[in-house]
């Protein structure tokens, strides 16, 4: 039986500017939720994708006080996940550096097999990006939704 779901990007976190500079995370990357499937041979397949942050330029970064959340509200179209699929939520984030390189926090997903989604609706879920001393979560939230007509 297919289960339903939307995914909502409701905002990034700056739990900690670490050995930054300031008080500020200058964040860029994407976030989004992926409907994935392995195959026999053990790889994964990106049946469904929705980005729900897509800001890969560094020019495009958003400044992010430590203990603030920035907040981006965005949920996904209705998604169908299948028996023997996940759910993916995650993605990549980075922090801009004006006197060094950039510093990449990580590409991390929380994973949820098909069987298991039900333990995890309606509540905030967290996917935590970090690199010397900077963290920041991403928080989601998951629900179930009718089919579409």
């Amino acid at each position: 039986m297919t289960k339903w779901v939307t995914v909502e990007a409701i905002g990034i976190e700056n739990r900690m500017t670490g050995d930054d500079p300031g008080d500020d995370l200058e964040i860029y990357g994407h976030l989004g939720a992926w409907v994935i499937f392995i195959n026999p041979a053990g790889h994964e397949q990106h049946r469904i994708q929705h980005l729900l942050m897509d800001r890969m330029n560094p020019s495009m970064r958003q400044s992010i006080t430590e203990h603030a959340t920035l907040h981006i509200g965005k949920t996904t179209p209705p998604m169908d996940v299948r028996p023997n699929e996940f759910l993916w939520i995650g993605g990549h984030l980075k922090e801009q550096d004006d006197t060094s390189a950039n510093d990449s926090l990580g590409d991390n997903h929380l994973k949820f097999r098909y069987d298991i989604l039900e333990g995890h609706v309606n509540e905030e879920k967290r996917v935590m990006f970090t690199e010397s001393g900077q963290v920041v979560e991403a928080i989601f939230r998951i629900r179930f939704v009718p089919p579409p007509a």
